[in-house]
Parts: structure tokens; sequence; C-alpha cells
């Protein structure tokens, strides 16, 4: 068993250390924001974010993640809300908008 950090929550994982990232997420973590697209790496629309880096998630395995954070779309997603309440708030106010 594996913990990895994803979208800032440390998460167990059951699977085989050369399990590709995409499959993990999306199969046993149903986090189906990033999408399978070529599996080669080329389309991109597999990619997550890696402590802070953009990596494609279809060709890389969960032994090569370790200890580093793995951000999704969904842990994207999270963020902008959160950017997107505050911006309301501080306009309601009368502050200038982010």
């Amino acid at each position: 068993m594996l913990t990895l950090q994803i979208n800032g929550k440390a998460t167990a994982v059951n699977a085989a250390p050369d399990t590709p990232l995409l499959w993990l997420l999306r199969g046993e973590l149903q986090l189906t924001g990033t999408k399978f697209g070529c599996g080669m790496a080329l389309c991109g629309v597999c990619t997550v974010h890696i402590d802070g880096e953009p990596v494609r998630s279809c060709v890389t395995p969960i032994s090569a993640v370790g200890a580093r954070a793995v951000t999704t779309i969904e842990g994207r997603a999270a963020v902008f809300a959160v950017r997107n309440d505050f911006d309301i708030v501080v306009t309601n106010a009368g502050g200038p908008p982010a």
C-alpha cells in the first residue's frame, strides 16, 4: 500500500508500483477530470501537476510520484472556487476586483 499526496490530501492507494497515475486517478480514486487521450504523452489531456510541474499521467507510474504533491483538475477547481468567493466578497465590500 502506498500513500500519495493528491489534491492536498494524503491518500492511501492499493495498486502496483508500475500502474500509470492516470489509471489510479480515474479508476480507483474516481477523479475523472483528468482524461485519457493518446496514451503516449503526446496530446496532453492527461496532464496533472506534480510539485507544480506539468506531467503526463498516462505514462507516469505511481512509483515515480513518491512523496511529491499531485494536483489534478479537481484540485485546481477547488482553488479557483476559493478565489472566486474571495473576489465576490472583496467586490461586494467596495474593494478593487481581483
